[in-house]
Order: structure tokens, then sequence, then C-alpha cells
């Protein structure tokens, strides 16, 4: 089991382990979609070294494991919405729009191997290739 670490003669057995009601994860890792038995499995796994999103969407300040992730994030986010509709009912000049839907497009990408970012996933894959 992946949540409280115990093991099961089959599959079947794990599985009736996970839907059984008495076993429901409580602690949430919302970067990397993880669920975690308590919070000092969650605490260990939030300060690994490996667990440094590399997604980041800055009007929000919240980081997420990979591009579809960050884009489903925005394209589900109320408030991302409401910006980009307010952008244009209000009838803000194109020029304000474009510097609103810049900052939502803006993403570092962070190498996790050398701790270093960069501002598009194609120089991403540049610096992981040169490696």
């Amino acid at each position: 089991c992946h949540i409280c670490y115990r093991s099961f003669p089959t599959r079947r057995a794990l599985d009736q382990h996970l839907d059984s009601p008495v076993h429901r994860p409580s602690y949430y890792c919302d970067s990397c979609d993880r669920d975690f038995g308590s919070q000092h499995a969650l605490n260990q796994h939030l300060s690994s070294p490996v667990h440094k999103p590399q997604y980041f969407c800055s009007p929000c300040n919240r980081y997420f494991w990979t591009a579809d992730a960050l884009d489903q994030h925005r394209a589900r986010s109320e408030e991302h919405r409401r910006d980009q509709h307010r952008a244009r009912s209000e009838g803000h000049r194109r020029d304000q729009h474009r510097a609103r839907s810049e900052e939502h497009r803006r993403t570092e990408y962070f190498c996790v191997g050398c701790c270093r970012t960069f501002g598009s996933s194609s120089a991403m894959m540049q610096h992981l290739e040169s490696r």
C-alpha cells in the first residue's frame, strides 16, 4: 500500500484494503496528486529534494508537476476564467489584456538536477539534452 506501506499477498487484497472505509488517506499533496497516511509522511514527502515541481503559475503562486496539470489548472481555475472574462467584457484596451494574459502564460521551468530555472520549455529541454 503506497499510503500505509503495508504489504498484501495479492492485488485483490490490496484493492480491498484501499477500498475499505477505514482506510481513507487524509493527507494530500495537491501539487503531485498523492495521498499519505500521516502528516509526518506528507511532511517528509514535501521536504524531499525530489519534490520540486517544474511548472509555475505566477498569479496563484502555485507549482505543478506537468505542463498538462498547469494548463488544466488555468482552464479550471475560476479566478483565471473570471480575469479573462473581465478583460474581455470590461473593454480593456488590447495591450492591457495582453499584459494580463502574458502574466498567466509566464512560466518558469525548474531543473531538479541543478536547481536552475528556465523561461521556456524548449530552453529547459535544451539544457537537459546538454547534460
